[in-house]
């Protein structure tokens, strides 16, 4: 019964997707908002996480003949519905809206403001590594996973551990067969959404990111970023059991198997185990 009085208890300030917990909150807005793009509605400023639904919250705007336009009477900007326009004239009247406190910008909901907070570059760095974020909880979630190696969720395929629910759940999907998602250039298809949005990527932006030294080029910045240190030879990921430094994290991550003993990965025929699923594969 307590479940059901309390169902919708915890709103998500950007989607308003609610939540029985304050815990389920804060998983969901670290997994599904953080760190991510958000897109925001020009005319009432209403954010959304996809480009889909921005698009299709775009339509409420539209008009759909010239007998229902309301217009606003500062900027002469039309909207089909009296909401419509009831919502946009926040911007104009200040009725309701959230003011930045460090610049003149300003907002109808709270979950606008919150967002464009993170435009004046306010950051918090690890204290064990270059790393660096927009938010608090960010960081621990970084100091959780890459330094503590804090895991709360199993997997009950190949026991490989989690910090967060929904990385499990993502996880259980690549021991699927099933590749849903089909890349409409090249016809590759994919087991989950987010390799599918990566590969697009590479369709797109091939060429985006150009090392200045080499020349050689890349789709993503972190990917350039990752490059550079074969440059600098910066290797900002340490080990804490040993001397070891790597460049990049992963390489920690399979370095520390090394003294735990962990071997995640096994042959589903004689069950031999591995450090790297890579040696699986060469193994089999």
């Amino acid at each position: 019964m307590l479940n059901h009085i309390n169902e919708g208890k915890f709103k998500c300030f950007v989607c308003e997707k609610s939540f029985r917990q304050k815990a389920y909150l804060k998983e969901h807005i670290e997994s599904t908002h953080e760190g991510k793009n958000n897109f925001e509605c020009q005319v009432c400023k209403k954010i959304f996480i996809s480009k889909s639904k921005l698009r299709w919250h775009k339509k409420s705007h539209a008009p759909k003949n010239e007998d229902r336009l309301y217009e606003c009477g500062h900027c002469k900007n039309l909207y089909k519905t009296k909401g419509s326009l009831r919502e946009h004239l926040k911007i104009h009247t200040n009725k309701g809206e959230f003011k930045c406190i460090l610049c003149p910008m300003t907002y109808p909901t709270k979950g606008g403001l919150k967002l464009h907070h993170l435009s004046h570059g306010q950051t918090f760095s690890c204290h064990l590594c270059p790393k660096t974020c927009t938010q608090k909880s960010n960081l621990r979630t970084h100091i959780n996973l890459v330094h503590k190696k804090t895991t709360r969720y199993e997997c009950n395929i190949c026991q490989k551990r989690f910090y967060m629910k929904t990385s499990l759940n993502v996880h259980k999907q690549r021991h699927s067969d099933e590749r849903l998602f089909n890349c409409q250039e090249c016809n590759k298809s994919f087991k989950l959404k987010c390799d599918l949005q990566a590969h697009v990527k590479l369709h797109v932006n091939q060429d985006k990111f150009k090392c200045q030294i080499c020349l050689k080029s890349f789709s993503r910045s972190d990917g350039l970023e990752i490059h550079m240190r074969t440059h600098t030879k910066e290797k900002p990921y340490k080990c804490d059991r040993c001397e070891a430094c790597f460049a990049q994290s992963n390489a920690l991550t399979i370095h520390m198997r090394t003294h735990t003993g962990e071997r995640p990965f096994s042959c589903d025929i004689c069950n031999k185990t591995f450090t790297q699923s890579t040696h699986v594969r060469t193994h089999k």
